[in-house]
């Protein structure tokens, strides 16, 4: 069964609106609980699956919920980039220090309305899942924080 610290051979094919959005190319394996390049919510639904195992899931708001907080006007003289357009993508960093992508959404006399939600936040995400197989980490991939070997991270230590 998977759990936190499974390497995890998998295929999946994500779409929004019946749009890929994200996809592997092959096959791919992940280290449970030590990913960050999957798509929100792939993780979760691994849980407790056995391998091999195919299944189509739905998930809302698999970007997260829109918070309307998020939308603000900024001065634009403090605007980050010059001359913004409606629609306009820039990169931002939070108080925490994450890096996210937010869109210009409206432009007034001396102010930019940008909206700071994930582009996709609040919309259900359809996932196409083949779990290929899994295995328990090893200590070198749990020791690293990420599996080792063809489709993982291939490296000699």
């Amino acid at each position: 069964m998977i759990t936190k610290n499974t390497v995890v051979q998998i295929e999946y094919e994500a779409k929004l609106e019946g749009v890929v959005v994200a996809h592997t190319h092959k096959p791919k394996l992940i280290l449970i609980g030590h990913e960050r390049d999957l798509p929100p919510s792939l993780e979760t639904l691994l849980i407790g699956k056995t391998a091999p195992l195919e299944f189509t899931a739905q998930v809302e708001n698999a970007y997260g919920t829109r918070d309307e907080s998020k939308i603000i006007e900024v001065d634009i003289d403090r605007f980050p980039i010059s001359n913004p357009e409606i629609g306009s993508k820039f990169n931002a960093t939070d108080s925490s220090g994450q890096q996210f992508e937010a869109r210009v959404i409206g432009i007034g006399n001396g102010w930019v309305g940008v909206d700071m939600n994930h582009p996709r936040a609040g919309k259900t995400l359809e996932y196409q899942i083949k779990i290929l197989s899994s295995r328990e980490a090893d200590a070198h991939e749990l020791e690293h924080g990420h599996a080792h070997g063809a489709g993982g991270v291939e490296h000699s230590h």
